[in-house]
């Protein structure tokens, strides 16, 4: 029909962060930015609005620590700061890269930012973000994501805001 598809009668906000291309992973890798940009393309033709992110939340490695040891963080922000070849796997197919730890909190104000605005205004929010994040551990990344956004989101749900339970799909 050529319309506007609507996701949801109650209308959707998503959250993107344009610089989730900083973090890339080795030629070949499967998790690229391109995964986000085709979403965002067939996003963009729906009712969804969107809220783009300026910059990194205070709280956003506070909320990585709610859910990671202090020792796995402490791993991703060296390999974020070494530079050989051009990354560091840290796990069989989870790579860091100069700047990965800041574009993770990045990625984690996003799912941040999604969990306030669905708290508050009662509306559908999603976080575009990449890596996916919910594959990682407490201890080791994995699974393409350094960090565990969906845990870290859903714990600043319960631990923050009070909530009695979190839904993420």
């Amino acid at each position: 029909s050529g319309g506007v598809n609507a996701l949801h009668p109650s209308g959707v906000k998503i959250f993107y962060d344009p610089r989730h291309a900083t973090h890339s992973n080795a030629k070949g890798h499967p998790e690229t930015p391109r995964r986000v940009d085709d979403c965002r393309r067939a996003l963009e033709k729906t009712d969804a609005t969107w809220q783009y992110l300026k910059q990194a939340r205070t709280d956003a490695e506070e909320s990585v620590r709610r859910v990671h040891s202090n020792q796995h963080i402490s791993r991703v922000k060296k390999a974020s700061k070494f530079y050989r070849f051009g990354r560091t796997r840290l796990a069989v197919d989870t790579y860091a890269k100069r700047g990965s730890h800041q574009t993770m909190l990045r990625a984690q104000s996003l799912w941040l930012d999604a969990v306030d605005h669905a708290s508050i205004q009662n509306e559908l929010a999603v976080a575009l973000s990449r890596p996916p994040g919910h594959h990682a551990s407490r201890h080791v990344a994995d699974g393409f994501c350094l960090y565990n956004f969906a845990a870290g989101a859903a714990a600043y749900a319960l631990d923050v805001l009070g909530k009695d339970w979190v839904a993420l799909l």
